[in-house]
């Protein structure tokens, strides 16, 4: 993710999640192939230095409550995104065995603050920020699977109550600049056909 205002670029290790999520990854493999646990996780760069450095390492995520499903999954970090100030972001962290996976959301100051974990119901699916505060994501949380909007702050979800919304299901949702509107995709159909 880069943050053109704040000058910052975040990264995760796009091995680990070519070994576990081919269809998010590149194919080729990058340098960090075999960098170890402990020298992993979600790096931030400042684009004036170009000197990476560990922003939360991976070992973090691990070790925040873990569960029992952790022990022995493939770990990995997945789609981080700025805020609109580029003060925080918002990542996943995912883990699983072949094709069984479970996924948590975290807020992520960029001051190294410790990471705050919003969400943990097991399925985190896409998601864009709302404006500073407010996350809009398709999830499970109280009510089920959904689109919810998750306050950064507080770590509250609410459904979205727009019916016509969640009928289209899980898709990747997209804030104009303006904040007016949220456009959201579907996943195609059997035809191949996707709505907007």
């Amino acid at each position: 993710a880069l943050h053109g205002p704040s000058g910052l670029a975040v990264s995760i290790n796009y091995n680990a999640l070519l070994d576990n999520r081919i269809d998010y990854a590149y194919s080729r493999p990058a340098t960090n192939q075999d960098v170890p646990r402990n020298q992993d996780g979600l790096v931030c760069m400042p684009l004036s230095s170009g000197e990476p450095s560990i922003l939360v390492p991976m070992d973090w995520f691990l070790q925040d409550d873990p569960r029992d499903d952790m022990k022995g999954a493939n770990h990995w970090l997945n789609h981080a995104m700025f805020s609109p100030s580029g003060q925080k972001l918002i990542i996943m962290h995912r883990w699983g065995i072949d094709r069984w996976r479970r996924s948590r959301l975290y807020c992520v100051g960029m001051n190294h603050e410790t990471p705050v974990l919003l969400l943990d119901d097991e399925m985190i699916s896409h998601y864009h920020w709302l404006d500073e505060r407010r996350i809009i994501a398709y999830c499970r949380a109280g009510s089920g699977d959904g689109y919810y909007v998750i306050d950064a702050e507080n770590r509250q979800s609410v459904l979205v109550d727009s019916p016509e919304l969640q009928s289209l299901g899980d898709g990747h949702p997209a804030v104009t600049t303006n904040n007016s509107l949220v456009v959201t995709d579907t996943y195609p159909d059997r035809r191949g056909v996707q709505a907007l």
